[in-house]
């Protein structure tokens, strides 16, 4: 009995034990995970399929992950799988034949893995397909008929691509007439053809214009046209687009195109909106009635000189260069268009950036525009091959002119023509219109090089008093109405033996800007070719060595005078051959003021000159009296010899000896004084 108690007992402590055993401890849960990846099926080849693996659950009610993978697909199939782990997976099957797909699910119990088998095959082998719903879904366009001159799809809606659109080597795409497609939000479309197998998009009757075109509403960098032709569209605007254009793209969106080619369109070939972007190489553009490509100005670096223009005819031939600024940073270039193919800016431009013009590039510039450079402009052409700067259309318009403002070392124009510039207007933040204009407020710097300026209604070149030219030489102007050029006085030495040419100029004067001289070195003018002058529009203050050569030709505004002050003197020594001439602009008596001398130098000295039309306004410290020729204390005066005074308004002389004033004493005598209203020579 007792034996029996004690194994009741021990039966009894064992039962607790595992039962206090058991309340600590959680149970080990098994794997009850079942995956299903949905029943085998046939599916059109090119529409995008989904794999549903909703239908997969685990016993235990845990949630777990999906993981989707091709285990086998045909040859040379590139389909791939999105949304790979989520419970729902899409792929475009872009091969005839069987794709595996295996869906592997998986908790921390375990995984569980299921295959599911889609088969693609070609419904419509052998039959064009009417395209008349929106993409919605993923959907590849496959090559149907092995002639290209038949098509594989017909568009007979506006069709809108919502989704991704792959079109496959060598397709053919026909529009109904007036038919486009645009490229919304969420959409993309691949038209990546073969040297020898393009993609076309063309219009079902073979007309200009018969079809509206292609717009890209999407910003994906997916995108892309390669060995595309685009033929005969162009009928109408494809909104969001108000102009006609055989392909555009709108709002931010983006296409990478190459080898592709845009002919006979009845509108535009290519339009870029303002803040849409672009990958560019080795495009044709041929025959369209509207501009054959408009772009906005920051993505004009992106074109290149492999791309061949041809328009409907030489006067349409440009690039429509839209935008107010270029502001791309670092370095920049446009490179030179084939077949002569200009850059039109079409508004006024200010180029921010460091731009680069290549060889042989040509702009043209839409009537009363301007070009303003605060960054910089390098446009460095050859003998043989120089850039060109025009209006256009050509006519009897003008284009503002091409300003520069900063004060870069990489400004340079050197063989380079500018035509038909300088309309009259002032060109934003100068006093004057010229062709070529060189900011004095900002300190603005040109270097200018073997250039021509031909045409311009105003100043062919205007530097401001601040501005600074670097390399200046070889300068050619032609057919200029204003004065051919106005420099600062400090700089009016440096043009006697550059400027080449100086023909059919209307006003053939180099014009001295600023109001004073004051030079550590003496500054020498020579002659200028053509019989051109120096135009003085004010006085002018000569307080260092002015230096005048044999030949040299001076003309006065009203009013204006030269004073030779301080330190500074008058060298115009000229021969019985080639005098020195002092003239008005106008052939009047008494136009100008006349010749002042109040210098300490010993140096002034006036041989060989002509005087003439001086006398207009009293001079200073005379007390009301004119002259031609003030000399005033200071130094030894002035030696006055073989030259003539003629036209004076005034006296021809006038010398204040009463304060110590010397002139030479046969001053009168070796002189000849011509037409001089008060008299020969004055002492007071």
């Amino acid at each position: 009995m007792k034996t029996i108690q004690k194994l009741l007992l021990a039966s009894l402590w064992v039962i607790l034990f595992a039962a206090c055993d058991t309340d600590d401890t959680l149970p080990t849960l098994t794997n009850k995970l079942q995956a299903n990846a949905g029943t085998d099926r046939e599916v059109p080849l090119g529409i995008a399929v989904e794999l549903n693996g909703t239908a997969s659950k685990d016993g235990n009610n845990k949630p777990f992950s999906y993981e989707w993978s091709f285990k086998s697909k045909p040859e040379n199939s590139t389909a791939i799988l999105e949304g790979a782990s989520h419970e729902k997976s899409t792929f475009t099957p872009d091969q005839l034949g069987d794709y595996t797909i295996e869906l592997k699910i998986a908790n921390e119990t375990g995984e569980s893995k299921a295959s599911v088998k889609i088969t693609a095959v070609n419904s419509n082998a052998g039959v064009t397909i009417i395209l008349d719903q929106d993409i919605t879904q993923d959907r590849i366009l496959f090559d149907i008929h092995d002639d290209p001159t038949v098509p594989d799809y017909i568009v007979s809606v506006n069709l809108a691509v919502k989704a991704k659109l792959t079109v496959q080597p060598g397709v053919v795409i026909a529009f109904e007439e007036k038919k486009g497609m645009l490229v919304q939000q969420g959409g993309i479309l691949i038209a990546k053809g073969e040297m020898d197998k393009k993609i076309q998009f063309i219009g079902k009757a073979a007309a200009k214009g018969y079809w509206a075109g292609i717009v890209i509403q999407t910003n994906s960098p997916f995108n892309e046209f390669q060995h595309v032709e685009i033929k005969d569209a162009g009928s109408q605007a494809v909104y969001p687009l108000l102009q006609a254009t055989a392909l555009g793209l709108a709002g931010n969106s983006y296409l990478r195109i190459a080898q592709s080619t845009i002919l006979q369109s009845l509108g535009h070939g290519f339009w870029v909106s303002p803040t849409a972007s672009m990958d560019f190489s080795q495009n044709a553009f041929r025959q369209n009635d509207g501009v054959n490509m408009v772009l906005p100005v920051n993505e004009v670096h992106k074109l290149d000189a492999e791309t061949v223009w041809e328009a409907h005819s030489q006067d349409a031939n440009y690039v429509e260069v839209t935008g107010p600024e270029l502001i791309i940073q670092g370095n920049i270039t446009w490179p030179k268009l084939s077949n002569q193919t200009r850059y039109r800016i079409s508004e006024n431009l200010v180029i921010k950036s460091n731009l680069t013009l290549e060889m042989g590039a040509k702009i043209g510039v839409a009537p009363d525009r301007f070009i303003r450079v605060l960054g910089s402009l390098h446009a460095k052409g050859s003998q043989l091959d120089q850039i060109s700067m025009e209006v256009w259309p050509a006519g009897n318009h003008k284009w503002g002119g091409l300003v520069f403002h900063s004060a870069s070392d990489l400004n340079r124009l050197e063989w380079v023509e500018i035509r038909h510039a300088g309309n009259n207007q002032k060109g934003y933040g100068m006093d004057q219109s010229a062709a070529i204009g060189v900011d004095g407020a900002q300190g603005g710097k040109l270097n200018l090089v073997n250039t021509k300026i031909l045409g311009s209604n105003a100043y062919g070149l205007y530097v401001e008093q601040g501005a600074v030219l670097g390399d200046f030489e070889k300068l050619s102007v032609e057919a200029i109405k204003g004065k051919v050029m106005a420099l600062p006085a400090a700089m009016v030495y440096r043009v006697k033996d550059l400027i080449q040419v100086a023909v059919q100029n209307q006003n053939p004067a180099v014009e001295v800007v600023g109001f004073s001289l004051n030079e550590t070195e003496e500054a020498v003018w020579g002659p200028l070719p053509g019989g051109m002058t120096y135009y003085l529009p004010n006085q002018l203050d000569v307080t260092s060595g002015l230096k005048l050569l044999p030949g040299v030709k001076l003309e006065f505004n009203q009013h204006a005078m030269l004073a030779i002050l301080h330190d500074g003197y008058l060298i115009a020594k000229g021969t019985s051959q080639k005098n020195i001439e002092f003239k008005g602009s106008v052939d009047q008596k008494g136009y100008w003021r006349g010749i002042i001398f109040r210098s300490n130098s010993n140096h002034n000295v006036m041989e060989h000159t002509l005087v003439s039309g001086a006398g207009g306004l009293e001079l200073p410290w005379t007390g009301g009296r004119k002259a031609s020729i003030g000399v005033f204390p200071g130094g030894t005066g002035l030696q006055l010899k073989n030259s003539k005074i003629l036209k004076s308004g005034g006296w021809g002389i006038l010398v204040d000896t009463s304060f110590g004033a010397i002139i030479n004493p046969d001053v009168e005598s070796s002189n000849q004084f011509e037409d001089v209203s008060s008299g020969n020579i004055i002492r007071l």
